[in-house]
């Protein structure tokens, strides 16, 4: 059989191998143009699997409608400000964001859209109407992905959107604080979510991320499942009904939550990351989950600005060893464009691009089956 990337990455998800682990890994739009990224451009569309779709919710203000406006409010040498405002029926909300002029990918969040009790309140005051599936819905999924990526359906999940949208240190203490406005929120977002997937009916990957704001050090187990897991494992069931898989992107120390994890209805996870930056053994990680949990990963490529090519190999022949006997493995970094959207200078992109070309011939030396 001549495999491609969607067929590659369809039998690591199921638990079968291919001619070889698909290896995960797409280009920063940002740097398309950008000189020294030409080659690994070409080694990417030769060789690299991605998964790749449309956003249940792609309009509004997440799930509410809403318009949008955004103006530029400042700039210094190094950073632009940019205020970005949506207007809801009887409300407004609103962020600051700073924004690296070098690495546009870069962003960090002056103000949140939920930067206090009010805007939270006046959030769970909204209403969240009934998402119509486009009747060409499986036309435009096709048209993003072709044979060369993988269908997937991105999808807000309630806790992380929360999370990520308001300051942290106040986050936190409103789970404690504010349970009944979260919660309020939490059943107005599910609902809409689940009344989709039900419309949608599709066998697609849906894909999430979330949960590395749901661990220690920032949740117990008893406030994981009063905030995710009573809400996660109905809206799984209904994505498994329909042959769907459930995909989670989490950082950090996950390896203890894995069976709890897929008890909730996961069905892949990554990127697994190594300590320091995770506490996953990946070769335990398969042995305790078999072919119930597929995994992306462990490649540190946060590392990848200053770690030599033989390390490089050594973290790649590892992963390969360790997880890809039996499929249910996808070779990837800690993010799927592995460090390009994490500089400070030229001189480190040239780096992280050198180290990822390397990367991704190593997967394609030591991942055949």
């Amino acid at each position: 059989m001549k495999f491609n990337g969607r067929k590659r990455l369809e039998y690591a998800l199921n638990f079968k191998e291919a001619d070889r682990v698909p290896i995960e890994l797409y280009l920063p739009e940002n740097l398309k143009d950008y000189p020294n990224a030409q080659n690994l451009i070409k080694l990417i569309d030769e060789n690299c699997d991605t998964l790749k779709g449309i956003d249940i919710i792609d309009r509004g203000f997440f799930g509410v409608e809403a318009s949008y406006e955004s103006k530029l409010i400042g700039e210094d040498e190094t950073y632009t400000y940019t205020e970005n405002k949506y207007h809801t029926k009887n409300t407004e909300f609103s962020q600051i964001v700073q924004r690296d002029k070098l690495n546009v990918q870069y962003c960090h969040y002056k103000k949140q859209f939920f930067s206090n009790v009010s805007d939270l309140k006046k959030f769970a005051q909204c209403d969240f109407p009934n998402l119509v599936v486009p009747s060409n819905y499986n036309d435009l999924l096709e048209d993003a992905c072709g044979q060369r990526h993988m269908p997937i359906i991105g999808n807000i999940h309630p806790f992380g959107m929360l999370a990520r949208n308001s300051p942290p240190e106040k986050f936190y203490m409103w789970l404690y604080t504010e349970r009944e406005t979260i919660h309020k929120i939490m059943n107005k977002m599910y609902k809409q979510i689940n009344n989709y997937i039900e419309q949608l009916k599709s066998s697609s990957v849906f894909y999430f991320c979330s949960l590395e704001m749901a661990i220690e050090p920032w949740l117990s187990s008893e406030m994981f499942d009063e905030y995710i897991y009573q809400y996660d494992v109905i809206m799984n069931k209904n994505i498994h009904k329909y042959g769907g898989l459930i995909r989670h992107h989490a950082h950090g120390p996950v390896f203890n939550h894995l069976k709890h994890w897929s008890k909730m209805g996961i069905d892949s996870l990554e990127p697994m990351e190594i300590a320091p930056l995770g506490d996953t053994i990946l070769k335990q990680a398969k042995a305790l989950m078999g072919d119930t949990m597929s995994f992306g990963g462990n490649i540190p490529s946060q590392l990848f600005v200053n770690i030599s090519k033989d390390e490089i190999k050594k973290y790649v022949i590892n992963a390969i060893e360790s997880c890809a006997k039996g499929g249910g493995f996808i070779l990837k970094g800690a993010s799927t464009v592995c460090g390009l959207n994490s500089f400070k200078t030229y001189e480190q992109l040239d780096k992280i691009i050198d180290a990822t070309e390397y990367f991704v011939q190593c997967g394609l030396k030591y991942g055949k089956y």
